[in-house]
């Protein structure tokens, strides 16, 4: 949001190169454990001897446990237990229990729990070995218990050895659908319902997924959810799109319907949508159709009532009367930069009528408003025009002004409220929408629902109650940047030196940033410090990685990084070709980057330039390289890169 994101980059060079890396970071509370068991033992045992079990407890889930995790492995028969040890945590006999934060969401390879049984056998011992493993904790969901258990068998050599059959891992899959439900006749000139539900039928959580509906010719609209818009001019309705739908969720939406005045057939289609890839796409669309007919029994009406023909009597001309509303909000929200971000409403409610209006009230459910949030307060409620309700909160309390307000013909009056919203990584668009009523001098009750903008008329036709576009509320997050500075290869006379290892991760303990779940989609490989074993001399060439990894709840905007160049070494300006001097992997592709200042993001301040932040020296005494990145993304993949360089020694 145009402030400046600092990281500082780690390495140490033999005995003479050092800094220092500071890193926040966010932990965002929500998600379902997931605790995973895997049980190995060798295929063969000696009578007399020891049976070796290796157990591996890992938490494949979006949320680490909240209650300590319980690991069973009892004896096998005719064995008696040694000894158990854990990498992680104690766990010295069984069953034992260890700490809830040894289980984090997806974690390394590192972060897994191996706990090493051993029992004795004997000359008694069954010449076959089997027995049950068990992981569990309070709070697990009962149908995440499946990979909870495991079991591993093992024979003496006089017992043949049956092959193990693995199960094949079948991949999480995405499979959306939609559902359609209306009634098979209705009267004409009847309202009726129809209702779209949304389901996840997948084994994988999805994305961005949209549900619409082809609205039939003749129908009339009445109302549609909150959320959802109907394009007259397409005969469509579409909802906002749900940012994370998850594996078995489901949602129902209700569409009210005018029937047509004259018998005829309706047939609406649902559809359903998402970004997500989906191997099957033959649920996302269904259809049902409703017969218009005279005689037909109203949908609304309880079973067993008789429709009787209404007696049409001459419309007696009342004094009009009409009610109209506009409902805005602060866009974007104010970032507090604490997680919490201020919206602030104002509502206008319009008598256009000619007659006055009590018991005017204004209800807004925020619940529903803000559905994906994490929270939100309401701030602070104020008019200059009406007595408000100073206990709105928007949850069981949703009316906006207190008893006994009236508003006189032509007269306008405004609702300003304050609400502040923690949104997490569920940042919208959320859609907001306000129901307005009034009661006239003939105790008619007068309904409209606000309309974004201004106007409470905005398609001009003189009736505001059918303007009733959603007030859009998108959320900015706040962005947070962590980077990883490794040593990636080394060459002596332009050969690569073999003896040093580059090409694998090793976990900095110093480091906290180096194994955050983000960098799933590019592990920052490489070396933090070289060995005495492995020190380099003058004229061989080295080369740096600087890892970056965007994983805040919002996109980092100017993202600025900058790595002077150590002492006592010189930086290679054609590297990656003639004045390429540095290389930048972003979105997955890697483009060398000149050294000039000029159109790419990257460049190379010379010796003694001037540097800015955020090199952490101004006088620049050895030169500094500068990668800046407008928009750097919050969304795996495209929310990793690096930077690469190689500099000379001295």
């Amino acid at each position: 949001n145009g402030t400046n994101i600092t990281n500082t980059a780690v390495a140490i060079l033999d005995r003479f190169i050092r800094s220092t890396v500071t890193t926040p970071v966010i932990n965002i509370p929500g998600g379902t454990p997931d605790l995973t068991i895997r049980k190995a033992v060798p295929a063969t045992y000696t009578t007399g001897g020891n049976v070796v079990y290796i157990l591996t407890v890992y938490n494949e889930g979006t949320a680490t446990p909240v209650n300590p995790v319980i690991i069973e492995d009892p004896s096998p028969l005719g064995t008696t237990f040694v000894s158990s040890s854990s990498n992680l945590g104690t766990c010295t006999a069984f069953p034992c229990s260890l700490p809830a934060a040894l289980f984090p969401p997806s974690p390394t390879l590192a972060q897994r729990v191996v706990i090493t049984a051993t029992f004795a056998t004997s000359a008694s011992t069954p010449l076959r070995l089997n027995n049950v493993a068990r992981v569990n904790t309070l709070g697990e969901l009962g149908q995440l218990l499946g990979n909870n258990t495991a079991s591993a068998t093992t024979v003496a050599p006089a017992q043949p050895v049956q092959p193990v059959v693995v199960p094949p891992v079948v991949p999480p899959v995405v499979d959306v659908s939609i559902g359609i439900t209306a009634p098979p006749s209705v009267p004409p000139g009847s309202t009726f319902t129809v209702t779209l539900t949304a389901r996840n039928a997948g084994t994988a959580n999805t994305d961005n997924v949209v549900v619409g509906y082809d609205v039939p010719a003749g129908v009339t609209v009445v109302s549609v959810p909150s959320g959802c818009v109907y394009n007259s001019t397409a005969s469509t309705i579409i909802c906002a799109a749900i940012p994370s739908f998850g594996r078995g969720a489901s949602t129902s939406y209700d569409f009210v319907f005018k029937a047509p005045d004259t018998p005829t057939t309706l047939t609406g289609v649902a559809r359903i949508s998402t970004t997500s890839p989906e191997p099957n796409t033959g649920n996302n669309s269904a259809a049902a159709t409703t017969t218009v007919a005279i005689g037909a029994l109203n949908p609304n009406l309880p079973p067993g009532i008789v429709v009787i023909p209404p007696i049409i009597v001459p419309p007696t001309v009342l004094i009009p009367s009409n009610l109209g509303s506009t409902l805005q909000a602060t866009n974007p929200p104010v970032n507090n930069r604490d997680g919490t971000e201020t919206v602030t409403f104002t509502l206008t409610i319009t008598n256009t009528g000619t007659q006055t209006l009590s018991n005017l009230q204004a209800i807004l459910n925020l619940v529903k408003t803000f559905s994906g949030v994490e929270n939100f307060v309401v701030l602070s409620i104020n008019s200059s025009d009406f007595l408000v309700n100073s206990n709105f909160n928007g949850r069981d309390l949703q009316n906006l002004l207190a008893n006994g307000n009236v508003l006189t013909p032509g007269a306008t009056g405004t609702i300003t409220f304050s609400v502040r919203v923690t949104p997490g990584f569920n940042l919208g668009p959320y859609f907001a929408t306000a129901t307005v009523q009034g009661t006239d001098p003939n105790g008619v009750v007068l309904t409209d629902i606000s309309t974004a903008g201004t106007v409470p008329d905005a398609n001009g036709n003189g009736t505001p109650s059918d303007d009733n576009t959603p007030t859009t509320i998108q959320f900015t997050g706040v962005p947070n940047l962590r980077i990883v500075k490794r040593m990636t290869n080394a060459l002596r006379n332009g050969v690569a030196i073999t003896n040093i290892d580059f090409t694998t991760f090793l976990d900095d303990p110093n480091d906290s940033s180096d194994n955050a779940p983000g960098w799933s989609a590019l592990s920052p490989i490489g070396l933090a410090r070289l060995t005495e074993a492995n020190l380099l001399q003058s004229g061989d060439d080295l080369e740096y990685t600087v890892y970056f990894l965007s994983d805040g709840t919002g996109v980092a905007s100017n993202a600025q990084f900058c790595d002077p160049i150590p002492a006592g070494s010189t930086f290679l300006r054609d590297t990656y070709g003639s004045g390429l001097g540095t290389l930048l992997r972003l979105e997955g592709t890697e483009r060398p980057q000149t050294n000039a200042t000029d159109g790419d993001p990257g460049r190379f301040i010379p010796v003694l330039t001037p540097a800015p932040s955020p090199c952490p020296s101004p006088n620049n005494p050895n030169g500094a390289v500068f990668i800046q990145i407008p928009t750097l993304s919050n969304r795996s993949p495209n929310n990793v890169g690096f930077m690469r360089f190689r500099v000379r020694i001295d």
